[in-house]
């Protein structure tokens, strides 16, 4: 067996599968030029903003999903996906409710025991992660004021085995997202 050159592993992989935001030119400004591809998203940077159409956009994405019988996995932080606004979306089918589940998430501990079990993941051809980059950060802030520094400026153990461990979730995640149909 000769050996593929990754130039060759890439040109014969299956094609990846992409769904369109309902706006063509924001397809086409997207990495590939065709729309949002299967992976996580995260929409930190819609909530609260629901007048500038960020849901409207996400909407339609997770409604490509749904059509193309894919499923739909939301992670909620304290702030709560709108699903009756998607469900009042003219192309949304009743039966679309069978293909979305949500869980709801409280800490970053949580989101890292769930990205621990990659398996879980496997159903899912997306998986919306809310307000992530806010708890990631408010996490380590917390972490870092509840135990503080040493007296030589360092921090403590327990927050630096905890960063470790939060940092070890991006490649967690990476992995979910390649793994991601």
């Amino acid at each position: 067996m000769q050996p593929q050159t990754l130039g060759q592993l890439l040109e014969t992989s299956a094609p990846e599968r992409r769904f369109s935001s309902g706006i063509s030119k924001l397809d086409a400004a997207l990495p590939g030029k065709n729309g949002f591809r299967t992976g996580i998203y995260d929409i930190s940077g819609t909530v609260g903003y629901v007048g500038l159409g960020a849901y409207e956009i996400l909407f339609n994405v997770v409604l490509g999903v749904l059509a193309s019988k894919g499923r739909v996995l939301c992670v909620q932080t304290t702030n709560k996906f709108p699903w009756l606004k998607l469900q009042k979306n003219r192309r949304f089918r009743p039966e679309y409710g069978d293909q979305i589940d949500c869980i709801d998430v409280s800490n970053l501990v949580d989101v890292i025991v769930l990205f621990k079990s990659k398996r879980f993941f496997d159903p899912y051809s997306m998986i919306i992660l809310d307000s992530f980059p806010g708890m990631y950060a408010e996490s380590i802030r917390n972490m870092k004021a509840l135990i503080g520094p040493s007296a030589n400026g360092d921090y403590s153990e327990p927050v630096i085995k905890f960063y470790q461990s939060a940092r070890k979730l991006f490649p967690l995640m990476q992995q979910v997202c390649t793994n991601s149909q």
